[in-house]
């Protein structure tokens, strides 16, 4: 199974709507009494559209109405359970922490048992026995991270059933479906500048008429002068004119 886009991991969205397909298909095997027994990423194929399909049936087994326990050791061992490793018993609540695992890696994209480039499978059956894995981080809901303690507890009664599981998982994605992811918001910004971008091509918007050049107001030396009153003129500078009309009134 291929990890997210990129090199970061899941969102918690993500998480819980990839692993409600695959709690859903299993949810479905155990009504029918059939165990898959090898639930594992290698075996869970991506189709179109991030729609997840459960493959490889060729260990899994159908119980009949009076049996109730399996006791093949079968499986991969990172991701077998306790009891099948002891070589016991074991019913649909051992698909349960194979289920459990798928969770954990789908959030931290490593198995929760997996060890060092030098690991053994003793190693690995050790963690198993334990139960030794590293916590979930904060950034995970309490929801996701419980649910992942109860399906790896090493006690199968104490496991939820995988239709449990399957409705936890349903319910955590309806109360998600509301809240709009930082990539989710972004991808919904980068469309619509994309679509404005579309209808401006489409349909440009008409350029604004030009405006008229703004009149350049004339210098001091371009201004006309103004005309001067003639008579103020004549009587201020005393004109040969205004002489004579005073040398009439005299003689009269």
């Amino acid at each position: 199974m291929c990890s997210a886009p990129g090199a970061g991991r899941f969102e918690e969205r993500q998480v819980w709507s990839l692993f409600l397909q695959v709690a859903g298909a299993i949810a479905h095997m155990h009504e029918q009494r059939m165990m898959h027994r090898d639930i594992k990423p290698a075996n869970i194929f991506i189709a179109g559209n991030n729609v997840l399909k459960l493959g490889d049936l060729g260990l899994g087994r159908v119980l009949s109405n009076e049996s109730v326990e399996a006791f093949s050791k079968v499986g991969t061992p990172l991701y077998m359970s306790p009891e099948v490793l002891h070589g016991q018993g074991y019913d649909f609540k051992s698909d349960v922490w194979s289920l459990g695992c798928l969770l954990y890696e789908l959030a931290t994209l490593r198995s929760p048992f997996e060890g060092g480039a030098n690991q053994t499978l003793y190693d690995i059956f050790r963690r198993i026995n334990t139960g030794e894995f590293a916590p979930l981080p904060d950034t995970f809901s309490p929801e996701l991270r419980a649910l992942v303690s109860h399906m790896l507890h090493k006690d199968p009664t104490s496991r939820p059933s995988a239709a449990q599981a399957y409705d936890l998982a349903l319910a955590a994605c309806q109360a998600l479906h509301d809240r709009p992811s930082g990539p989710m918001m972004m991808t919904k910004i980068i469309d619509g500048c994309k679509l404005l971008g579309y209808e401006a091509a489409v349909h440009p918007r008409p350029s604004p008429a030009p405006r008229p050049p703004l009149a350049r107001r004339p210098s001091a030396s371009e201004r006309p002068r103004k005309r001067r009153n003639r008579r103020s003129s004549a009587r201020a500078a005393g004109t040969p004119r205004a002489r004579g009309a005073l040398f009439h009134l005299g003689r009269c």
